[in-house]
């Protein structure tokens, strides 16, 4: 009987210990609530200053934002890798006046719809608590527009860049897992057409996007 006893935990201890290896193996699924930033100023091409450009004030700032995440992960011992998906709304508006031009001018908008990643992860998992770090492809949709005295235009832009981020996750049971993560994108600079009478783009901006994000969120893991 004792022998029996012994070669059962020996083997539920086995088979706990496989468990445990492979915890981080597997689909998963999340949310997050994050503080996205978004950096990097914006100019305004215009037919008053030919097309030269003037620099547009107050078009940076942060927002509360809510997104998901679901992903793959693969472990070998203490080793694991895998692939994210991400997308986050961030619904984030600046409106600036200007006097670089003439006194009173009419207002610009800058937006941030949302932005969205796809990016390969790989880290280090020690029992309940895994260290990672990500890099790959970021999307981002901007917008601009303008107040022309009461007739406002406008136009939009979905922008590809990069993204690079670090974050942490601990098994608090075993299938839901606690995150922080802070990721950084950059989009570069583009131009963002504004639609004036009959359609003809005679008013365009161009950004220089970046931005930071803090999230804190949940996962489920399907394993």
């Amino acid at each position: 009987m004792k022998h029996t006893i012994t070669a059962v935990a020996i083997m539920v201890a086995g088979i706990a210990g496989s468990a445990q290896a492979n915890d981080w193996s597997g689909a998963y699924l999340g949310g997050h609530l994050s503080a996205t930033k978004l950096s990097g100023g914006m100019d305004a091409h215009t037919p008053w200053n030919s097309f030269a450009g003037f620099d547009l004030q107050g078009v940076t700032g942060s927002r509360a934002s809510l997104g998901l995440h679901a992903g793959y992960n693969f472990q070998m011992d203490n080793l694991v890798t895998g692939v994210e998906l991400d997308v986050t709304h961030v619904g984030l508006k600046r409106e600036t006046t200007t006097g670089n031009l003439r006194s009173g001018f009419p207002r610009f908008e800058r937006s941030l719809d949302y932005t969205a990643s796809i990016a390969p992860r790989v880290g280090f998992a020690q029992d309940n608590l895994f260290v990672y770090g990500k890099a790959g492809l970021a999307m981002g949709r901007f917008g601009s527009a303008h107040d022309q005295h009461g007739n406002t235009i406008s136009g939009s832009k979905t922008k590809y860049g990069w993204l690079a981020g670090v974050g942490v996750e601990y098994r608090a049971t075993p299938s839901v897992a606690v995150r922080a993560g802070v990721d950084y994108m950059d989009f570069g600079s583009f131009r963002t057409d504004i639609a004036g009478a009959g359609g003809n783009p005679d008013i365009y901006t161009r950004q220089r996007a970046k931005t930071t994000r803090a999230s804190l969120g949940m996962t489920w893991y399907f394993n």
